[in-house]
């Protein structure tokens, strides 16, 4: 005699499924008055979670571009959503707090907001952290934008810096001592790809006097590329 289970099976499924949704609701209105969604800026309560609220995002002032001389034959040209301010202020800071959902959304805002996305690009570029800063973050603010501007685009991410000096932290240092702070930080990595004659687009989460963009850039000047630019969040100059 044959026995058959699956209508006992489907009778306690329905069941089953409503505890879980009860639990789980219940796990959400725990976590929401323990920790209310909060807009990352503004510190204003959201209806859901997300990283900055739509008041704030919408309050964004976009800027133009700002072009340096890096010689005679190149400009370097950073791209930027905003100016270092509210809101993308205090989301800079995640960086030193560990948190990359936070820098991710920094990259979402760099792709969506900025003229980044019109420009001619055939690589991303990261601006590298000193190996120590490295691990005591866990993760390289710049590598994440790089690779998410790289999932936006299709276009791909290229280690081809490394930073051989440990340099003070630029917010920390006298605007007249920012470039001897970053002179001779960066050189070429081993890396796999023909600079020659391409676009490169270098990659920071913010610019403020442009010491590390310049300093960064012009290692890449004997390598003879179309053009040097960099993508940034936000910029102070």
């Amino acid at each position: 005699m044959k026995i058959d289970f699956s209508s006992s099976s489907r009778s306690t499924r329905g069941p089953v499924l409503l505890i879980l949704r009860w639990i789980k609701t219940l796990y959400d209105l725990i976590a929401y008055v323990l920790c209310p969604p909060l807009c990352y800026s503004c510190r204003g309560h959201c209806p859901f979670r997300v990283i900055l609220c739509q008041q704030c995002e919408e309050s964004l002032e976009l800027i133009v571009p700002k072009m340096f001389q890096l010689n005679n034959s190149y400009i370097l040209t950073v791209y930027a959503v905003s100016r270092y301010t509210e809101p993308l202020r205090p989301m800079l800071f995640a960086k030193y707090r560990s948190d990359p959902a936070v820098i991710e959304k920094l990259a979402e805002l760099i792709w969506k907001k900025s003229v980044v996305s019109l420009v001619h690009v055939d690589c991303f570029i990261p601006i590298p952290l000193h190996w120590t800063r490295q691990v005591k973050r866990g993760f390289n603010q710049s590598q994440l934008i790089a690779q998410s501007l790289s999932n936006y685009s299709k276009i791909p991410v290229v280690d081809a810096l490394q930073r051989v000096k440990k340099t003070e932290y630029q917010v920390k240092v006298e605007q007249v001592d920012r470039r001897c702070n970053v002179k001779g930080a960066f050189e070429l990595a081993q890396f796999d790809f023909d600079i020659a004659g391409k676009h490169i687009m270098l990659v920071d989460d913010s610019c403020t006097t442009g010491s590390t963009a310049i300093e960064a850039a012009k290692v890449f000047i004997k390598l003879k590329p179309a053009s040097i630019n960099m993508v940034v969040a936000c910029r102070a100059l």
